[in-house]
């Protein structure tokens, strides 16, 4: 039978004689809708994702990260991404990804990253490298995660301490706060003005000349019990400044209620 007449009775039929790419596409379409798969995902995770080539320059980001940016991917390849990072972040972000290339090593750092509509929000930069099996950097993969909202919360607590510091400082006396233990944590000003020492050197006031020495032992035994008992301490004492004077010493427990949930 002639060659034409056998590939007249394959018509029809699912045959790889009759175009002589039928095996391939049946091996190449399982890989290619593996690799739609796995850039689905990559494209759905809710973080911006890149991957960078061993010196550094980026080679892809995920759709999250150029609609974010509002850059192509041509844009953003190589260096390109870098025209989204804040100008008063660039060279530090720049000396950290040198050293983590050097290093080798994952690492991490914080960075404003600007959004397509030009508002800039504090992203977390992380990076891990990617070895072959002789050890090689081939890749570097990496994360931008948005972290304003904790930059933001960051800026408010320690804008309401500065506040609660400055109300603690204008107070017309001696302040200290204690931990449970009774290690010193808070010195208003007026505190360290009076003793003249730093807040480290009166951390350990006990060894030091804070107190005089006919009152140590008692004052000592005092707020031991209260450590133990949980008793307000309430003694007046003599200060060993230059000039000695005699003041009230008075401590008062800060006590919280634990609930257990259903109670």
């Amino acid at each position: 039978m002639r060659l034409e007449a056998r590939l007249s009775e394959a018509e029809g039929l699912d045959c790889p004689l009759r175009s002589g790419q039928g095996i391939s596409a049946k091996r190449v379409r399982p890989v290619k809708t593996t690799e739609d798969q796995l850039r689905a995902i990559i494209d759905t995770i809710p973080a911006l994702a890149w991957s960078a080539h061993p010196d550094g320059s980026a080679e892809f980001f995920n759709q999250r990260w150029l609609d974010y940016a509002g850059l192509s991917i041509e844009e953003a390849r190589d260096w390109g991404w870098t025209a989204a990072v804040h100008a008063d972040d660039l060279n530090r972000l720049g000396d950290y990804w040198r050293s983590m290339l050097l290093s080798g090593e994952p690492g991490e750092i914080e960075a404003r990253l600007r959004r397509f509509d030009g508002v800039y929000r504090w992203f977390l930069f992380r990076a891990n490298p990617f070895r072959d099996e002789s050890g090689n950097i081939v890749k570097w993969y990496g994360t931008n995660a948005d972290i304003e909202d904790r930059k933001r919360a960051e800026d408010a607590l320690r804008a309401s301490e500065r506040r609660s510091r400055l109300i603690v400082d204008s107070i017309p006396g001696l302040v200290c706060t204690m931990s449970a233990s009774g290690e010193v944590e808070l010195l208003n000003r007026q505190v360290l003005e009076y003793f003249g020492k730093t807040a480290e050197e009166l951390r350990n006031w006990a060894i030091s000349d804070a107190v005089h020495p006919d009152d140590l032992p008692r004052v000592l035994a005092a707020w031991t019990r209260s450590l133990e008992t949980g008793d307000p301490y309430d003694m007046s004492t003599v200060s060993a400044v230059p000039m000695a004077y005699t003041a009230g010493s008075r401590l008062a427990p800060f006590r919280c209620e634990i609930r257990t949930i259903g109670s």
